[in-house]
């Protein structure tokens, strides 16, 4: 499925409350796979931790990534709690994860942004970029 597409096929009215669910997951897959892909290291995938797991841990710059197929504030700013929520998990026998970061299909808004400035908040933003990706690591 394209991302391109992602908005039109989640809008559907006929659409399910599993059907959109699985729609997302196939989403967030397809973006994930793009950009580990594209990344020029490996990374791990379903890291996992406790009961939980986080979509991407790349253990080369200790980051762990929170992938979302909405750009939406209230999606976004829940991944970036999602995501300092793992990096505590993580961090809280050793210190193995220096950062996190929500990875989008589509840069973040001035908003979402200003909202991680203004309260202090270390969590980073990837983002889809035609066939690259941007990245503004905390």
């Amino acid at each position: 499925m394209l991302l391109a597409d992602a908005g039109e096929v989640l809008a559907d009215p006929t659409l399910t409350v599993g059907e959109r669910d699985e729609v997302e997951r196939v989403l967030e897959a397809d973006l994930r796979d793009a950009y580990a892909n594209w990344l020029p290291h490996r990374v791990q995938r379903e890291y996992p931790l406790d009961s939980r797991f986080a979509d991407i841990f790349d253990t080369k710059r200790r980051l762990i990534v929170e992938a979302k197929i909405s750009t939406d504030d209230l999606v976004v700013l829940g991944a970036v709690t999602q995501a300092m929520h793992y990096r505590m998990l993580a961090n809280r026998e050793t210190d193995r994860i220096d950062g996190v970061a929500v990875l989008l299909p589509r840069e973040p808004s001035d908003l979402a942004r200003a909202t991680l400035r203004q309260n202090d908040l270390e969590v980073g933003f990837i983002w889809r970029d035609g066939s690259s990706f941007n990245e503004e690591l905390a």
